[in-house]
Order: C-alpha cells, then sequence, then structure tokens
C-alpha cells in the first residue's frame, strides 16, 4: 500500500508522479475501507488530535454517529469505523485543493498507518509511514526569539506531538508565515531517547543534534523531554537566509485545566517580525525607520510591511485561535 504522502512542497518536475501516487493511494484507501466494512475491532493509539477530528467530522458526507464521535473527547473507534473515516477522508482528499489538500492528505496518512499497523501488525515498518506513538503528556514552554530587543516571546501549552507539529505550533504562536526551512537543535542530556542518538552523540552526551525537515516527523516530544518536568532548553532555527534563532524552554508538565482545548498560547509579548525582513539587523533597522516619519525610508517601509503590523500588538486569544486552526 502507497503510505509516501509526503508534506514537502513538491518540484514541478514531481507533479505527474505525485498526483499517479494520491490516485493509487485513494483507490487503495478506499478498498481497504471495504473490506474492513464489518470488523468490529477495537483500534490501538487512534492517531488523531483534536484539530485533526475536527477536520474530519467537518467533512461532507461523513456518518452522523462517526461525526458526532469525533467532536467527542477520549472515545473509542473500531476497525470498521475507522475505515469509514478513511473512505471519506480519501473522497473529500481526491476533490481538494491546496491547501485543504495538505491537510486532508496528512490526516488520511496518519489514520492508513494506524489501520495497517492494527490490520497487519507484521507489516515492515518501510512499508508504512513511521508515527512514534504519542502519550496525553501536556507539555509547557516559553518561546524567545533571540538577538531581539525588546524580547518577543510567547508561553504556550501543547500535547505530546512529533516535533513537525510542534513547528507548526511554534509558527502559529509566533505569527510566522510558514515560508521557509527549518530545524531544531537538541543538546543531548542522560535521560534522552537513545534510538536518536548517532554514533557520535552516544560518545559525547554534550553534542547536539539538528533535526532537519526530513526527519522531524519520527521524532516526538516525549521522546527526549525530562519525564520529570524539569527544565530543558532547546533551539529551533527558522529561514536560514535570515537566520532567526528561538529558544524553546521546556516549563514543566502543567495539569490541564478543565475545559481547556489545546494547543493554546497562554501569554507573550509583541508582534512577530515580517517575513524575509531581513534577521535581526534588518528588523532592528526597520523599527528606527518606523520611529522616525521624516526619514528617507518611511514611505517605502511603510508601503512594503503595511500599516497594519504594529511592533507591540500581541493577543494570546488571536495566536490560540491560530494555534487551534491552522494546523497545517
Amino acid at each position: 500500500m502507497e503510505m509516501e504522502m509526503a508534506r514537502r512542497k513538491s518540484e514541478p518536475n514531481d507533479a505527474a508522479h505525485e498526483a499517479a501516487v494520491l490516485a493509487d493511494f485513494i483507490n487503495t484507501t478506499t478498498i481497504l475501507a471495504k473490506e474492513l466494512s464489518d470488523n468490529h475491532e477495537p483500534i490501538d493509539d487512534f492517531p488523531l488530535d483534536n484539530a485533526d477530528c475536527a477536520t474530519a467530522a467537518a467533512i461532507p458526507g461523513m456518518p452522523a454517529k462517526l461525526k458526532k464521535k469525533l467532536q467527542t473527547m477520549g472515545v473509542s473507534f473500531t476497525t470498521a469505523e475507522v475505515a469509514t473515516v478513511l473512505k471519506c477522508l480519501a473522497a473529500a482528499m481526491a476533490k481538494a485543493a491546496d491547501p485543504q489538500a495538505s491537510i486532508l492528505a496528512e490526516i488520511t496518512m496518519k489514520l492508513g498507518s494506524c489501520l495497517m499497523a492494527n490490520v497487519f501488525p507484521d507489516t515492515p515498518a518501510s512499508e508504512t509511514t513511521r508515527q512514534p506513538k504519542l502519550t496525553k503528556t501536556v507539555y509547557q514552554f516559553k518561546i524567545t526569539l533571540l538577538g531581539v530587543q525588546p524580547p518577543i516571546w510567547r508561553r504556550i501549552q501543547v500535547r505530546d506531538c512529533t516535533l513537525d507539529k510542534l513547528h507548526t505550533h511554534i509558527q502559529n504562536a509566533m505569527g510566522w508565515e510558514n515560508h521557509h526551512d527549518y530545524e531544531f537543535i537538541i543538546t543531548r542530556f542522560v535521560g534522552c531517547d537513545s534510538e536518536l542518538l548517532d554514533d557520535e552523540a552516544e560518545s559525547d552526551p554534550d553534542s547536539e543534534d539538528r533535526l532537519e525537515e526530513d526527519v522531524v516527523e519520527e521524532v516526538c516530544l516525549s521522546q527526549f523531554l525530562p519525564t520529570d518536568g524539569k527544565p530543558f532548553s532547546f533551539r529551533y532555527e527558522y529561514d536560514g537566509g535570515n537566520n532567526w534563532q528561538h529558544e524553546i524552554l521546556f516549563e514543566g508538565i502543567p495539569p490541564l485545566e478543565p475545559k481547556a482545548k489545546l494547543p493554546r498560547c497562554l501569554e507573550g509579548e509583541r508582534a512577530c517580525p515580517p517575513e524575509d525582513c531581513g534577521g535581526e539587523l534588518g528588523f532592528t533597522r526597520l523599527l528606527d525607520i518606523m520611529e522616525h516619519p521624516d526619514h528617507d525610508l518611511y514611505v517605502t517601509v511603510m508601503e512594503t510591511i503595511g500599516k497594519q503590523f504594529k511592533p507591540e500588538a500581541f493577543d494570546a486569544k488571536q495566536r490560540t485561535r491560530a494555534m487551534q486552526k491552522n494546523l497545517r
């Protein structure tokens, strides 16, 4: 079964190939869903988070019973139910356009891998997309953009997730637009999952791992964060050209407040810099020009970034809505 639904932006000459893969994937998924329609065994480790479930529930043609279950936290699903959801997703994905198609493809990939793992538990890992086993732990982070004064920062809470999903949370909490490459830089410590270590890291516990976009789908927070909740920091680099460096400070494992919906942004300060503004030095110069209407470049700068950019603006509720809605 073709499970290689990469989320990376395709090169133009790969479009035909990916279209063929997508068509084969939808066809195979539909056949598998039909064959499993009478299987009522419970599914282990249902892989969708709240945002994924909300997206799936909103698909036209989703049976009312399944829509209700998808909108209810903590319920279990049978193989037949997951197969039906998968069939609806595949049908919707075939008609959707980007970015919705990419979102549906990601959810379909998660469910397809889960279904294969439950129905065919001995399937080699290479035949399914590697999905790390996530916990239900809540993690709190303080994200600080380095090299910028006054500080620009956010405090967020998220459930255990892969690093590529944390990247999405950071983008939406900060206010970036996800236009560029990124990577995580994690320093080793004694409690880190040994499977993440390379040969050099095993001999040097203080070494750093630079986890780029091709591996972040395979690493989840619970694999490297301290289980005792002790503070631990690592770095997140966004846009190699502008070189935006973020400190990600793990602040602990808080109890989830009643009725709280995750992910969420608790607090923070100041607006995120505009994309492609020239990094730390360019942003500092931009702010200086904005404060001096008589500057030769004032009109040009205001026309480029727009009057809607307010350096001091920050709204935690707005950032939370972005985190919960825009799970790209």
